[in-house]
């Protein structure tokens, strides 16, 4: 049983990055890739289930990406890819509307999984993440209760 295609937005920032996006989600039926300089504005028109943005070649912090396409397209789930993920870019790009941040070098197949399973509402978040999470809403206590 094959699952249902889902509508993925592909943030170009670099030509090699966005081939291998589109060779990695081809089976997800993802729509388009477009540079940052139109991303939001595209995002907003096709209202993706899902927009997966490199932000390596952006330039730009994972929080501040994040936050940009929450409020332009609160309705799709945010996957960021970078070289660089630690837990506080993690933290900050979680609180700021991504659905998770992954490493660049994700394998086709996991990314697909992820793709499929943010669309469906789940987060992309590393176990390690995981642990860091639960061990801060620990500490709120009665904060919760």
């Amino acid at each position: 049983m094959s699952a249902k295609p889902c509508r993925v937005l592909i943030l170009r920032m670099e030509a090699k990055a966005s081939d291998a996006l589109e060779h990695a989600l081809a089976g997800l039926g993802a729509e388009t890739t477009v540079d940052d300089s139109c991303a939001t504005s595209v995002a907003e028109a096709l209202e993706p289930d899902v927009v997966v943005i490199d932000i390596d070649g952006a330039g730009r912090d994972a929080e501040r990406i994040a936050s940009q396409f929450a409020d332009a397209v609160p309705q799709s789930a945010i996957i960021l890819l970078s070289d660089h993920v630690d837990d506080a870019a993690m933290h900050d790009a979680l609180l700021a509307g991504a659905a998770g941040v992954l490493r660049r070098d994700v394998s086709a197949r996991a990314l697909s999984r992820t793709v499929y399973g943010v669309a469906a509402g789940e987060a992309a978040v590393p176990r390690s993440t995981q642990a860091m999470l639960l061990e801060q809403l620990r500490g709120l206590g009665d904060d919760f209760r």
